[in-house]
Formats: C-alpha cells, sequence, structure tokens
C-alpha cells in the first residue's frame, strides 16, 4: 500500500493529458486561435497559469506607470518567483490544458519577468519550474484504492472460517499459516521466528514474529504468546532462510514473492563456485603465488602419503606432520580480528565448512576445494587419532607460529578439540572454564561438561578437549632449549554452528572431503544437547 496522499479531487490524471496531446488535431491555418495569434499575440489565448497571471499584472497600465529605478535583477527575480508561489494554487488546473506545456511556459515567463542576462534571476525562474515538477510527481503517484485495502483485510472474526485460538501451553510451529488482528482487522500472515527470552532453544518463547502476506498495514509485526489478536488457520507454508540460518523477514508462498526451492538455491550456489573452478573442475587457488607454490609441494606430499596408504589404514601424526612442513614458511594469511595479537592477518587456513561474505554463505572453503589430497589426509588423520574417534567435526582450523589473544570463538557451536605439532616449548591453551568428566547418574553413561574452572591444557603433541564457547588463549611460546628457531602448528577441531544448514551440493563436498559433520537438517549426538545456555555447555559422550 503506498504511503502517499491520493491527488486533489478537480486534478485529472497525466494520462488524460497525454492522452489530449496526442489525439488533438492542430489548428488550421485560418482557424480563430491562428488569427488571434497573429493580430494580437497578448489576446490570443486566456490566461491560465499562475506564472502568466503575475506577468500580465505586472504589464499592466498601473503597473507601467510605476517607476522601478534602483531594482537589482535579485530583488526583480525574488520578487517575481513570489508572486508566483503566491498565486500557484492546485484549483487553477482543472480547466484542463497540458501540465508538461503550462510548466514549460511558467517557465518562459519567470524569465521574461526578470531583468535578461541575469544568472541569479534565472536561478529563481528555474526553482519555479523545479516546485511544480515535485507536485506533479506527487499528485501523479498512484495509491492503492479503498477496495484494495478491504480486500487484504477483514473486520469478520476469522474463528466463523474454522481458525482457531493457539491451544494453552503449547507453542505453533515456524510456518504457520495465521490470522492476526492489526488496527481492527484481520489479515493472514505466516509464523517466521520464535522469539525467546534468551538466544538459544533453552529458553521460552515469548512472543511470535508474523510477516503478511501484503504490506497492508505493515509487513511484519510481534504477537505475543496466548494473545487474542492472534488465531491459527491449520495451514503451513514454507519458511525461507538465509544462509546465516535467520529467517527472511518476507512472507511466502503468495504471489507477489517468488519462492526458490532448496534444489534451485543449491545449483545457483553451486553454478557461483563453478565460475572460480579451471576446466579440469578444481578451483584455482587465488592466492600470491609464492603461498600457492607451498600448498602445491603440501598438495604433493598428501598425494603420496595417501596412495601409499594400505586398505583401512589411515595417516600418522608424523606423516600429517611432513605435509605442514612441505608448506615452509610461506603460509596463507587470515583476517581475523578477534584473534590477532597485533592487529594485522594471522598466518593460517580453515578447511571444511566456512561462512562466506558477499551473499555466499556457508560453503566448502576454498584451500579446502584447491587442494583436496591435504584436505583428504588431513581429516583422515584427525578421525582416526582423537580420542573419541566418533567425534563429529565440519571444520579444520590450522594456525602457523602466531600466539591467539583471548577470545570466544564466534561460529563454533562449542566442544572442540585441539594439538600443537613442531618443535617448540610452552603454546599451552589457557581456558576459562575447563571440561570436567562426570558419570550420569540415570543410565551411568559419560558426561563431559563445563564448570571445572581456569586451567592451562598442554597440548603439545596431544589432543586436548575445549570450550570454543568459553574464552581461551594461547600461552608464551619458543624455541626448545638450544635451539634459535621454533615451529608451532596448531590443529583445532570443531563443528560450524550451521553445519546442519549446508546447501546440498556443500555436504556432499564435505562428506567427500572426510568431514563427519555435514548435512541440510537434524542435530548430531554430540551436539543435540549443547545449543543451551554458553555458561552450561557441554558434551555427552566424548
Amino acid at each position: 500500500m503506498s504511503s502517499k496522499k491520493a491527488p486533489p479531487p478537480n486534478t485529472k490524471p497525466l494520462s488524460s493529458f497525454f492522452a489530449k496531446a496526442k489525439t488533438s488535431p492542430p489548428a488550421a491555418a485560418g482557424s480563430p486561435v491562428k488569427r488571434a495569434k497573429t493580430e494580437n499575440p497578448s489576446a490570443a489565448a486566456p490566461v491560465t497559469s499562475p506564472a502568466k497571471r503575475a506577468l500580465a499584472s505586472s504589464s499592466s497600465p498601473a503597473s507601467a506607470a510605476s517607476p522601478r529605478v534602483g531594482v537589482s535583477s535579485r530583488e526583480a527575480a525574488t520578487k517575481a518567483a513570489a508572486s508566483l508561489a503566491a498565486s500557484a494554487e492546485p484549483e487553477d488546473d482543472a480547466g484542463g490544458g497540458d501540465d508538461d506545456d503550462e510548466e514549460e511556459d511558467d517557465f518562459e515567463v519567470a524569465k521574461k519577468a526578470a531583468p535578461k542576462g541575469k544568472g541569479k534571476a534565472k536561478k529563481a525562474a528555474g526553482a519555479v519550474r523545479a516546485d511544480a515538477g515535485k507536485k506533479r510527481k506527487v499528485e501523479g503517484a498512484p495509491v492503492a484504492t479503498a477496495e484494495e485495502v478491504a480486500a487484504a483485510g477483514s473486520s469478520a472474526h476469522p474463528a466463523k472460517s474454522g481458525a482457531y485460538a493457539v491451544p494453552a501451553g503449547t507453542v505453533p510451529d515456524i510456518g504457520s499459516v495465521v490470522k492476526a488482528k492489526v488496527k481492527d482487522k484481520w489479515y493472514t500472515g505466516l509464523l517466521v521466528k520464535h522469539e525467546r527470552w534468551g538466544i538459544t532453544k533453552a529458553y521460552a518463547v515469548r512472543a511470535l514474529t508474523i510477516v503478511f502476506d501484503r504490506d497492508i498495514p505493515k509487513p511484519k509485526a510481534s504477537f505475543d504468546m496466548g494473545s487474542p489478536d492472534l488465531l491459527m488457520t491449520g495451514e503451513t507454508r514454507t519458511v525461507r532462510y538465509w544462509s546465516s540460518g535467520t529467517p527472511c523477514m518476507r512472507s511466502t508462498g503468495v504471489d507477489q514473492h517468488a519462492v526458490r526451492t532448496d534444489e534451485a538455491a543449491a545449483a545457483l550456489a553451486q553454478a557461483k563456485t563453478k565460475k572460480k573452478s579451471t576446466s579440469g573442475g578444481t578451483p584455482k587457488y587465488n592466492g600470491p603465488q609464492n603461498v600457492r607454490l607451498a600448498l602445491g609441494r603440501a598438495e604433493a606430499v598428501a598425494a603420496k602419503v595417501l596412495a601409499g596408504l594400505a586398505p583401512g589404514a589411515a595417516p600418522t601424526t608424523e606423516q600429517a606432520t611432513q605435509c605442514f612442513e612441505a608448506i615452509g614458511s610461506d603460509w596463507p594469511t587470515q583476517d581475523r580480528p578477534n584473534v590477532t595479537p597485533n592487529g594485522k592477518p594471522v598466518t593460517g587456513f580453515c578447511l571444511g565448512a566456512v561462512y562466506v561474505l558477499g551473499g555466499v554463505g556457508m560453503a566448502t572453503s576454498h584451500v579446502s576445494l584447491a587442494f583436496p589430497k591435504l584436505c583428504k589426509c588431513l581429516t583422515a588423520w584427525v578421525a582416526a587419532s582423537l580420542p573419541d574417534a566418533g567425534f563429529p567435526f565440519s571444520s579444520l582450523q590450522i594456525n602457523y607460529n602466531y600466539r591467539a589473544k583471548k577470545h570466544v570463538d564466534g561460529n563454533n557451536i562449542g566442544p572442540s578439540y585441539i594439538t600443537a605439532l613442531g618443535e617448540h616449548s610452552g603454546g599451552g591453551l589457557w581456558t576459562a572454564d575447563k571440561y570436567v568428566h562426570s558419570t550420569d547418574p540415570k543410565d551411568g553413561s559419560l558426561v563431559v561438561k563445563g564448570g571445572g574452572g581456569e586451567a592451562v591444557l598442554d597440548c603439545r603433541n596431544e589432543w586436548m578437549l575445549f570450550n570454543g564457547n568459553a574464552e581461551h588463549e594461547t600461552q608464551p611460546m619458543g624455541p626448545l632449549p638450544g635451539k634459535e628457531a621454533f615451529t608451532r602448528v596448531s590443529v583445532i577441531v570443531f563443528s560450524n554452528s550451521n553445519y546442519n544448514r549446508l546447501p546440498p551440493f556443500v555436504v556432499e563436498e564435505m562428506r567427500d572431503l572426510g568431514f563427519t559433520a555435514a548435512s541440510s537438517g537434524g542435530e548430531v549426538r554430540h551436539f543435540g544437547e549443547v545449543r543451551g545456555p554458553r555458561a552450561h555447555l557441554g558434551c555427552r559422550g566424548v
């Protein structure tokens, strides 16, 4: 519904003026109008425009008799513009005529009313023309009719058509079609979001976000649980989500909003990925040449390791270290302001699921696709060497020789493993809340949860479990006694918070690369109980 006011009742639409201008034949050479213009131009037509009336009054005998000695061009222009503005009334156009011709005449007359050759006078006349143009645009804008508004909403109570109140003690499902009352009228809308008292599903739902099928009277509204102004229809629709997992704040399943299926969205994202690929199907690394060559050396080492494995065997820690050593000191860099100790990019890269800006959303990292042998070698090593062989992971963050400052992971679901390879001293991981092991009294199963307090985890050449959603930082590091240099390559195994909201083709890519937490829906066993308040994050069965 347009918010602009309807034109005055006596103002004709511009379309009728244009139609009249196109269909009216030109005046004949011997017509009375032609003869009048030839014999007496000032009496050829009645003065209908405000500008013409102002000029006529200024050229009358009374005004002509008044001397204009000492009047500057600026004063003359100001007086002419004021006279035009004072006489400009919407009703003056009710008699008909072409608005465009009328405005052109106003502009020409305004220039004649001021001394010629003066730039300031012309600007004043141009301002009159601009004001008239703005007025015409507002008056000619389309507006919603009363019939359209009435059709969008009804004052009749929808219970008569089968709508019913939300049952007490229940929460409507996302995608429910509802009837919502706004300003004494009922409108059809879609439930797209549960508003909770906290940021996780552990908190109760306090309100429901409804997006209306039309922007009448507004695009969306929030209704408290149990509100009598919200009724259920029993129907459902599909709710679209952005790649970040937040619902699209537009109603779906209606004519004016195009619905893109999951298959179509996946095909579009896959097409964007292929644009960066070579003819062979493997994307070309687009980083610096020295980094591309270094990762190429690691790719060759990984390919040799995989080719030499016996059936069912997995790479060893020593073989994984050889891959990292092949990179040398030419590591890729990342912009990670939450971990960098000096504000500069840090050395490292991420394999697996990442969130890509620029409208791409969740995708497989570029390094993973450009160097698939390296990725497969490292995921196979991780899956075989973790203390919990069934620990699911969607991403591997590899860091080289830098000390991460105190931070909390932004896209980490929580439970993570870390190890540090290479010859170095120090470099432990300080955590604000260490995981502790306990036994569930209900079934005797192992439960790992927070509550252990501050601790420093010695992760050198050993896997250590920590909570990525608790504060943590890297401790000082350095060379071993008697050494001048050191190497510390830390590997963090974790799952992205959106690991189960991936496009289908991304799921296929990641599973082929060896990642075990990749899906388009559902929750894996380890993470089903950790999407709660951050202070109580834990992991069962790790």
